[in-house]
């Protein structure tokens, strides 16, 4: 799940991964790996996640996103 994280992340192929019922200790690492990057915000990433029904949704911004931020 990671490697698919990181992956999406690094080749912008799509604009969110969803993932559903999630224990916690698998959340919990996730998160803390994504927060530790040095600004998730200034990176483009949004980052939803439901502790109670284990539900995490990462979006990226797309390259198109990007491209029109860097002009501004």
């Amino acid at each position: 799940m990671a490697a698919q994280i990181h992956k999406a992340f690094e080749t912008r192929t799509c604009e969110f991964l969803t993932f559903s019922g999630l224990a916690p200790t698998v959340s919990a690492k996730i998160l803390e790996n994504l927060l530790s990057l040095k600004d998730p915000i200034a990176l483009g990433l949004r980052i939803n996640f439901i502790a109670p029904d284990g539900y995490l949704r990462i979006v990226m911004a797309s390259r198109l996103h990007e491209t029109a931020v860097a002009l501004m």
